[in-house]
């Protein structure tokens, strides 16, 4: 696998290398370089995971890793169409108009959708997937993915990850000072039958909670939920 390129363009950035797939399987029959093609997201699943449990200093993978999987993005239409890729060709210059394999595209691009944070050595907060801002004495952070379920958060001291298995999250509170971390679920259309939350192992719950096949789980009506870093 090569590592897709870190270029600030729509097109290039974290995008794999694929020229031949709408000529093989396409409406246009054309070997062309192709934007948002599904190898980017699902090159970016490695790199994501390599970044998170073996390399989440490196910043240069999280930059990457993260454009490469949502650059399949770009190939959906305002009607949900999604594209297998757009034709850089001159004589097109246009998204294939088959859909094909962005199944495949968009699965990549599910399977790390998120909030990923990140602190740099000189405190300064990069945010991709959501918003980080300053809030009294919290760092807040909101989700803005298409799912709202998962964030990672890359800090000086530890790196802590959260993935809520039902419920959707409205934004997250974190404190270094005390430790703390407040998770607060957006209102679900449909009441689930248990809020469920995986997290990373130095998270621990201060609320009640059972840990049920590998995640905590609490009431339906919880709306916020505490955990403190262990470690």
């Amino acid at each position: 696998m090569r590592t897709p390129p870190l270029i600030p363009h729509w097109g290039y950035n974290g995008d794999s290398r694929r020229y031949f797939d709408s000529f093989v399987y396409g409406k246009r029959e054309k070997i062309t370089r192709e934007f948002g093609h599904y190898g980017s997201s699902l090159n970016a699943i490695p790199i994501l995971d390599n970044y998170k449990y073996h390399d989440s200093n490196d910043l240069f993978k999280l930059k990457t890793g993260y454009a490469a999987s949502t650059s399949i993005l770009s190939s959906i239409d305002q009607t949900g169409f999604g594209s297998m890729a757009f034709l850089t060709d001159p004589e097109f210059m246009e998204f294939e108009p088959y859909t094909s394999d962005f199944g495949q595209a968009f699965y990549g691009y599910a399977h790390d959708a998120g909030q990923y944070v990140y602190q740099k050595s000189d405190g300064e907060w990069l945010s991709f997937g959501g918003q980080a801002t300053n809030y009294d004495e919290f760092l807040r952070l909101q989700p803005t993915d298409a799912f709202k379920h998962r964030l990672f958060l890359h800090t000086s001291q530890a790196d802590l990850e959260i993935n809520s298995e039902v419920a959707p999250i409205e934004y997250v509170d974190f404190n270094s000072d005390i430790n703390e971390v407040q998770i607060h679920f957006s209102k679900a259309s449909v009441i689930p039958k248990a809020i469920r939350i995986r997290v990373s192992a130095n998270l621990m719950p201060i609320n009640d909670a059972k840990l049920v096949r590998g995640a905590y789980s609490f009431d339906p009506k919880t709306t916020t939920v505490t955990f403190k870093i262990t470690q």
